[in-house]
């Protein structure tokens, strides 16, 4: 469950290096060029930062019980 947790971290921070980068790219942009979709990766930061919470309080309460 660790590694799992791990994975959703380092996923987590690679979603918000992109998102820096597209908001940069946003702000940047001119005529019609293609501009990143920042809302969609912002909707997968917030999943992500959810399903490790999730994951987290279950350990959490899994030892504490024990």
């Amino acid at each position: 469950m660790n590694r799992i947790i791990q994975q959703l971290k380092d996923q987590l921070e690679g979603a918000k290096d992109e998102f820096i980068e597209d908001c940069l790219i946003v702000k940047n942009t001119i005529g019609d060029r293609p501009i990143p979709n920042t809302e969609a990766t912002l909707d997968y930061i917030e999943e992500l930062t959810i399903a490790i919470r999730v994951l987290e309080d279950y350990l959490l309460h899994k030892f504490q019980a024990k």
